[in-house]
């Protein structure tokens, strides 16, 4: 009987190291992706130009909705963000690409 009971418990211990473990459900949230509705491309363009041309574009849209505006280095990156934050827009992203800035702006109020 000693020895059924050692069998039945050497089988437990087996199957209990033979199942692999159950890993956890990683359940990550999320954001919507939001799209770039529209771009401008003002490498070349001087302030207050850039500026005003980027702010013209910016009327034509809907609160709320993306901006994709290249400037230059230098002036513009200093000037541009700042104007269009004065004016109620968001600066959502700010990239370096090669000597110019892609910027993501969210169109305020």
């Amino acid at each position: 009987m000693r020895i059924k009971q050692e069998e039945e418990e050497e089988s437990r211990r087996k199957t209990r190291r033979s199942r692999p473990a159950r890993k956890p459900k990683v359940v990550k949230e999320t954001k919507p992706v939001e799209e770039i509705v529209d771009s401008l491309d003002l490498k070349g363009v001087a302030c207050p130009f850039n500026y005003v041309q980027a702010k013209v574009r910016l009327e034509t849209m809907d609160i709320g909705q993306l901006l994709e505006v290249t400037i230059d280095d230098g002036e513009p990156i200093e000037n541009v963000p700042k104007s269009l934050t004065n004016d109620g827009h968001e600066i959502v992203d700010t990239k370096k690409v090669g000597k110019h800035y892609r910027l993501t702006v969210r169109k305020g109020e």
